[in-house]
């Protein structure tokens, strides 16, 4: 589920598993999946499959995989190999080309080769083709040997290999077979130091670096200065691809030679140890990459951890079985990119599986970490009833132990989850010890961060001069670390300032500045600012670009399944009709807002809020514009919709 909504873009919603917001995603798209590689995890695959196409009758799903998923309305289609021409009866040379197996060994030969070419020796290379089935793979490793055998003897070698399988399992597909001889024969040809680092590369998910490489690979007999030198080799045999990635080289496998060798690493004295190395390297880049994630560096090392998440995701998986402490410091490296990246339903599965194995360390400095971490992925979900009571046994521990920053953030998040809870006594008094605690640490980040949560609440109790002065200083501090995140956040509450005050020119531009700046990190993080942003060019009259830029906020707020922010997505495309001479159907979706709000309780979240300032006053222009009957029988009417209903008419008509 995380790797298709990364494909497709879509976010984690809140109170709702990733499979189910997938579903609701694809249920009236007309698309193809294709989900590539599913041998792996062929259950989940055959089950996630199962219910994305179960809920969509526009969705076709392509699936490639050893075996068949085996659900209903599968066809299953056996991919064929390369073509190659009749061994017995030959082309002419120059029609040779023509075939994909041969085009495809004389790149690789060429490659290897440059002085390489195409002649006498056609019969072998067609007989080398032959007898690899067209398979691009076993071809591909073929040419790779010309640099120590020749064409024909490459030719003889196969021959040898492929007897030596009639003794295999029989019930096993001949292509899988043939693959597995001529990954056998290749790595036979290794030296034995070549196939100790093949294996040792198999621990890593989704490609490396040469720097991790070294670290993890070296050890027993083999230092870390050969290592370049094995990648070298090893790329020229093509089981490894060297691709270039943000100016540096990046290296990886294809999936089936990773597979091979990494069932070679299980079966040696080594695995373990080269799993923890594995692991020991992956919390130190994640450590060191969590302070850059809120400096001037955050966009280069948010690419860096995107490029090795795979990585990271093996290393906690593999901390979580066998080093709680690692992956307790792995997940509190992983907090901020978790949350800027929109990976919080992940992120919150990893620390649900972490907390179900630690309990022994609850009650310790550690365990406040975690609980933190806990609280931190709830608190940014929204759940602020449970975050508060993860929150407040995490600032327990932490003042227990003495874990400063631990309690400095748990108290900012307190703040937050008191205000959301209308507790503003409370949410004022955590808010002013998280800035004590922080300057105590000297930690500018910190600093702003209170001071935000500072402003948050003298804005809940209308004090605005107070919260714009708040937010200046938080303001200034973010642009002095460069921590464009926070700065795109603070703006959005510095709008929402000026917006309450009746500037709807500031209001427009720190809008559109928060905007540019938070669809940087998440598209989806956007959203908020879009629909403020909205609200503001409807005021000033610009009707297309407000109906542009509803329209993006709800089609995100959808992504997100943030229904809160779809409510007021609808509002304002009802009074966007309402003031381009459309009131019955501006009055049919005011009804309908009016009561999905209250269904869902978020009648009081609007209260004296900018946005039901406008609201109201779009209400009575759409009134004075119709008579009672016709405005009372369209409330009515669109008090029946339900959510999905709503945005539909709401698209239609705006």
């Amino acid at each position: 589920p995380h790797a298709v909504a990364q494909a497709l873009g879509v976010r984690e919603a809140p109170n709702q598993s990733l499979e189910e917001t997938l579903v609701n995603y694809l249920r009236a798209k007309r698309l193809l999946l294709v989900l590539d590689n599913c041998e792996h995890l062929i259950d989940a695959c055959a089950v996630l499959a199962d219910k994305l196409l179960s809920a969509s009758a526009e969705l076709k799903l392509l699936a490639t995989s050893r075996e068949a998923l085996g659900i209903t309305g599968e066809a299953a289609w056996r991919v064929p190999s390369f073509a190659w021409p009749d061994v017995e009866h030959l082309p002419p040379l120059e029609q040779l080309a023509q075939y994909a197996a041969i085009q495809l060994f004389v790149q690789r030969a060429a490659a290897v080769m440059p002085q390489w070419r195409l002649n006498g020796n056609a019969p072998s290379v067609v007989r080398v083709c032959a007898r690899l089935d067209g398979i691009p793979l076993a071809i591909e490793l073929a040419a790779a040997r010309l640099k120590v055998l020749s064409v024909e003897q490459i030719a003889t070698r196969l021959d040898d290999r492929f007897r030596l399988l009639t003794s295999g399992n029989r019930t096993s597909l001949p292509r899988q077979q043939t693959l597995r001889a001529m990954i056998d024969w290749s790595y036979d040809l290794l030296s034995d130091a070549e196939r100790v680092v093949l294996q040792r590369l198999s621990v890593f998910a989704g490609g490396w670096t040469l720097e991790a490489a070294e670290f993890v690979c070296e050890g027993d007999g083999i230092e870390a200065i050969q290592i370049l030198d094995f990648l070298s080799r090893l790329v020229d045999k093509s089981l490894v691809i060297a691709e270039e990635c943000g100016g540096a080289a990046r290296y990886r496998m294809l999936e089936t030679i990773k597979q091979y060798a990494h069932e070679k690493l299980t079966a040696s004295s080594e695995a373990q140890r080269i799993r923890d190395r594995h692991l020991d390297h992956f919390l130190k880049f994640a450590e060191h990459a969590d302070p850059k994630m809120l400096s001037r560096e955050q966009f280069e090392w948010m690419i860096r951890l995107d490029n090795e998440y795979e990585n990271l995701r093996t290393a906690l998986h593999y901390a979580i079985k066998n080093n709680v402490v690692s992956a307790i410091n792995l997940a509190n490296a992983l907090l901020f990119f978790w949350f800027r990246r929109g990976h919080l339903k992940e992120g919150r599965e990893w620390v649900d599986k972490l907390i179900s194995r630690a309990d022994e360390w609850r009650n310790t400095a550690m365990g406040a970490r975690l609980l933190y971490a806990t609280a931190f992925l709830v608190t940014v979900q929204h759940d602020y009833a449970s975050a508060r009571l993860w929150l407040e046994e995490a600032l327990r521990i932490a003042r227990m132990f003495g874990e400063k920053r631990v309690t400095a953030m748990a108290l900012a998040f307190l703040s937050q989850a008191g205000r959301a809870q209308q507790d503003y006594r409370a949410a004022h008094s955590f808010a002013e010890e998280a800035l004590d605690t922080f300057r105590e640490l000297q930690d500018d980040w910190g600093v702003g961060f209170a001071l935000y949560h500072l402003g948050n609440s003298a804005f809940a109790e209308h004090d605005y001069s107070r919260a714009n002065d708040l937010y200046s200083q938080s303001l200034n501090i973010y642009r002095q670390l460069g921590d464009q995140y926070m700065i795109g956040v603070v703006l959005l509450s510095q709008g929402e300032v000026a917006w309450h005050e009746g500037d709807y020119r500031t209001a427009g531009a720190i809008f559109e500045e928060s905007t540019t700046i938070r669809n940087l990190f998440n598209k989806s993080a956007a959203a908020l600012s879009l629909s403020n942003l909205a609200w503001v060019v409807l005021h000033e009259g610009n009707y297309q670009r407000a109906k542009a830029l509803f329209r993006e906020s709800l089609d995100l707020s959808k992504e997100r399944g943030d229904k809160y922010l779809m409510i007021l997505c609808i509002a304002g495309l009802a009074c966007l009709l309402g003031a381009t001479g459309k009131p019955a159907q501006a009055a049919h979706l005011i009804g309908a807002m009016e009561s999905l709000r209250e269904g869902m309780g978020l009648a009081k979240r609007l209260g004296e809020s900018a946005e039901q300032m406008e609201i109201d006053h779009y209400v009575i222009a759409v009134r004075a514009q119709i008579d009672e009957t016709t405005f009372a029988i369209a409330w009515t009417e669109g008090r029946a919709l339900t959510l999905e209903q709503a945005i539909e008419y709401a698209l239609h008509f705006a």
